[in-house]
């Protein structure tokens, strides 16, 4: 089967690599990848074949990244002939675009929903709502199809307008093999992971960590990737005198992942929204003692007390006390982190999602079949 995925744009080419496209192209499918990417160079180990769309490209600073407009799209769909198109992501107009002329020209589609809405301010959250309400009503009516990686999305695309019996539950997967627990675990070290934005809750981890170093002042919070508010959360961490207790990583190739997460004693994401993270799931997988916030996406896969602790958002106190307790507790420790793997390989490890995801295929490839049977019986 020949699969278009579309993407609005690509930000770190490696990241296809360890994602669903990768995945499916290593278990025979004849993968294309279109998407808008500025510097023109699109490359991956596995075999992939990328195009690069020329667009229209909205870019506002601190508020929009990357917000593209396709130009000649069909021409590149007509070119590559897919038998399906799956496209990612909600409130972008390439989605939008895709999904209608993908009904326009009888191909199946599937619209991949990671996370309803990304969180900046209140402007643009209600931007994105006020678009998804309207314009998207349109590519919910289109698609064939619509993924959400979880109950809470798909309640929430529901609202907005996405046809129930149009919906499928499909969450992200991890390599169990690649991210798996490693003896190098050293005491007192916090890892998080992620990109430095409003909705991954950074000024509270730092606010927590504050709390916990007056306790323990060995502690420390090693941090890895870029972001928007990356200047901001390290001048929080020198306002309060926590330059000894960060260290701040910058942007790391994911290949090198594994062992960050194998040297730390656990795992934290205080978010204040989230899809469904892939960190959470490679931290749980690499056998990680994880504390999250409790919000959708997260408290999809930890269970408070099981496989992970729960802590409300937004709360440094109660993240500051979940870590010390982790720090204090090793048994409760050591019980977490046995869960937490258990957990991924059985549930999230990519040759079961992939599954779930073929399962999800088949359904509108046969579903275009019979429709095309009855229109040639009725001819």
């Amino acid at each position: 089967m020949k699969v278009l995925f579309i993407f609005p744009y690509i930000s770190i080419v490696e990241l296809i690599s360890n994602t669903l496209p990768a995945q499916l192209a290593k278990r025979g499918y004849n993968i294309k990848i279109a998407c808008y990417n500025k510097d023109k160079i699109l490359s991956s180990d596995v075999n992939m074949d990328f195009y690069s769309i020329y667009s229209i490209n909205i870019s506002i600073p601190r508020l929009i990244e990357e917000f593209p407009y396709f130009i000649r799209l069909k021409d590149v769909i007509r070119q590559i002939q897919p038998d399906l198109i799956h496209i990612n992501n909600l409130p972008f107009l390439t989605s939008l675009q895709s999904t209608v002329i993908a009904h326009g020209m009888r191909i199946p589609s599937i619209l991949h929903v990671h996370g309803v809405i990304g969180m900046r301010n209140k402007i643009l959250e209600l931007a994105q709502y006020a678009f998804i309400r309207t314009l998207m009503r349109r590519a919910f009516r289109d698609a064939t199809r619509v993924i959400c990686l979880t109950k809470s999305d798909a309640l929430e695309v529901q609202r907005l307008g996405c046809p129930y019996e149009k919906i499928r539950i499909v969450p992200n997967g991890v390599d169990t093999e690649k991210f798996k627990p490693r003896r190098e675990t050293r005491d007192n070290y916090i890892f998080w992971g992620g990109r430095f934005v409003p909705e991954k809750g950074l000024e509270y981890l730092i606010k927590s960590l504050n709390l916990v170093v007056k306790e323990r002042p060995e502690v420390k919070l090693v941090m890895a990737g870029g972001g928007p508010l990356f200047s901001k959360i390290h001048r929080i961490a020198i306002h309060y005198g926590l330059e000894k207790n960060i260290v701040f990583k910058g942007i790391v190739a994911h290949n090198k992942m594994p062992a960050l997460f194998g040297s730390a004693s656990m795992y934290v994401l205080p978010s204040l929204k989230e899809g469904m993270p892939y960190a959470l799931l490679e931290a749980m997988a690499c056998g990680k003692a994880v504390i999250g916030s409790d919000v959708p996406g997260i408290n999809d896969i930890i269970t408070h007390g099981v496989n992970g602790l729960l802590v409300p958002p937004k709360n440094p106190k109660a993240l500051a006390d979940a870590i010390t307790q982790l720090l204090e507790d090793k048994n409760l420790r050591w019980k977490l982190e046995q869960n937490a793997r258990q957990l991924i390989v059985e549930k999230y490890s990519w040759k079961t999602i992939t599954e779930r995801i073929e399962r999800v295929y088949f359904e509108v490839i046969n579903e275009l079949q019979a429709f095309r049977k009855i229109n040639e019986k009725n001819m």
